[in-house]
């Protein structure tokens, strides 16, 4: 059964790191990512948001999560599977509550 308040499908992935801390690279210089959390989810804005009057954010899109146990964190990437396309976005700030995590992200050029 489809729940309507989590019609989407998201995969979170955050770059790799080495022993050292470096982020890992692959051949072409790039950042290898590896899958964090792959969950349901809903579009809650598409303007972004404002939690209060001194914490504005400019951001495309804020998503909700049901409750997980992953740490999401700024700069992690979002591949975000909806009826019509699949987004990439980047993290820009994440919340998580006893309920869930709204995640207010920007699209990735990429």
């Amino acid at each position: 059964m489809e729940n309507v308040r989590f019609p989407h499908r998201i995969i979170i992935s955050r770059a790799a790191i080495d022993q050292f801390g470096n982020v890992v690279l692959d051949d072409n210089g790039k950042p290898e990512y590896r899958v964090v959390l792959e969950s349901v989810c809903g579009i809650r804005t598409q303007t972004g948001n404002v939690q209060n009057t001194k914490d504005a954010l400019a951001t495309d899109y804020k998503l909700a999560l049901p409750r997980h146990s992953v740490d999401i964190q700024e700069g992690d990437m979002v591949e975000l599977y909806t009826y019509t396309r699949i987004m990439r976005l980047v993290v820009k700030k994440a919340t998580t509550f006893n309920f869930g995590s709204n995640i207010w992200a920007n699209e990735s050029a990429n």
